[in-house]
């Protein structure tokens, strides 16, 4: 874990990336591959295909996304013999609170735009929509994965 052990800093520097360009995915990635002391250039783009509700689709929102391939990482296949059963339990139990603080985890539904309209897309950016409805999903994505993945058993 990292030196404060703080899992809300976590959640702080999935904004912070997330505001400095990252997608919501990448930053939810990032931020808890740092928050463990792993830090390479090519991590946050395993997530890139998943921003904007899974390649720009609308589907499930990115950040919830971002959050279980951190856990898959932790609990996945090398981590045992029920390792995907813990991913599974783990990411369904995020997956429902998720639902419980957000209503949904579809992200047109979240920012309420048609997200396979390029045009809608690109003025949502210049808007800030994304800053200021995605942040929130962002920090509890990220913080909460960061908690899950400090009870892993090394």
């Amino acid at each position: 874990m990292g030196e404060t052990g703080d899992y809300g800093m976590t959640g702080e520097r999935a904004v912070e990336l997330f505001r400095s360009g990252m997608n919501c995915a990448e930053a939810v990635l990032a931020s808890n591959m740092e928050t463990l002391g792993i830090e390479e250039e090519w991590i946050p783009g395993v997530a890139s295909g998943f921003g904007e509700g899974i390649a720009g689709t609308g589907q499930v929102c990115g950040a919830l996304s971002g959050a279980i391939i951190v856990l898959g990482w932790a609990y996945g296949k090398d981590s045992g013999e029920d390792g995907v059963q813990r991913v599974y339990e783990l990411g369904q139990k995020l997956v429902d609170e998720f639902v419980e603080e957000h209503v949904t985890t579809s992200c047109g539904m979240l920012i309420d735009i048609n997200l396979r309209d390029r045009d809608l897309r690109e003025k949502a950016r210049k808007d800030g929509i994304y800053e200021k409805r995605c942040a929130s999903f962002v920090r509890f994505c990220a913080g909460r994965a960061a908690e899950m993945i400090s009870e892993r058993k090394t």
